[in-house]
């Protein structure tokens, strides 16, 4: 008897509970409509026509895997973490570029010649030379200026990665509008693209 109370009392509240729930009425208070995906990670890598050489401006695209032609996430993840850590429009977004330049010397590079990035939260210069075995860059330390956002963690990352791989770089080819610069990892190279001048 006990049992058959106990079933009755949870049908009769639950038969309850769905004529209070039938009476909700739905409202919808705006239709937001759809919403524009923007990947700040994406580039277009399709080749433009023109005259490109290692003096050109060149953007970093990130670090390509040479076999699957698929860029890491670590690029990413420093470009998303800086762009919300300093609160910037997607517009303002820091761009990482590399110039070398054609007839600059330093003392600090002998008879080498030198070249500026512009990174995440930071930037450097340091010193190359371009000759019939490859090229060699090499930063100088005494360059190296973190700017404000260049703690955290994703950013520290990939501008250390950025610098060991510069360090490393051993060949170049440009194609087309893209620079690939490769170095002592076999299965990766940097890309950059000619930046647009604007």
């Amino acid at each position: 008897m006990k049992r058959f109370l106990i079933v009755f009392s949870l049908v009769f509240f639950s038969s309850c509970l769905s004529e209070d729930l039938a009476e909700v009425e739905e409202i919808i208070i705006e239709n937001p409509g759809e919403t524009e995906k923007v990947d700040f990670c994406e580039f277009d890598l399709a080749d433009v026509a023109g005259d490109f050489s290692l003096f050109t401006t060149w953007e970093f695209v990130g670090f390509q895997h040479v076999n699957t032609k698929k860029f890491d996430q670590l690029t990413c993840m420093a470009r998303a973490a800086d762009l919300s850590q300093k609160g910037e429009a997607l517009e303002d977004m820091q761009k990482i570029t590399l110039i070398f330049s054609e007839d600059l010397k330093s003392d600090a590079c002998g008879q080498a010649l030198t070249f500026q990035v512009e990174s995440i939260s930071s930037r450097f210069s340091g010193c190359y030379q371009d000759g019939f075995d490859g090229i060699s860059l090499y930063i100088l330390e005494e360059s190296i200026e973190y700017l404000a956002g260049s703690s955290v963690l994703p950013v520290l990352s990939f501008n250390e990665h950025l610098i060991n791989s510069l360090n490393n770089t051993k060949v170049y080819h440009i194609e087309s509008n893209k620079l690939y610069l490769y170095g002592n990892t076999a299965n990766e190279r940097m890309v950059f693209l000619a930046l647009e001048e604007e």
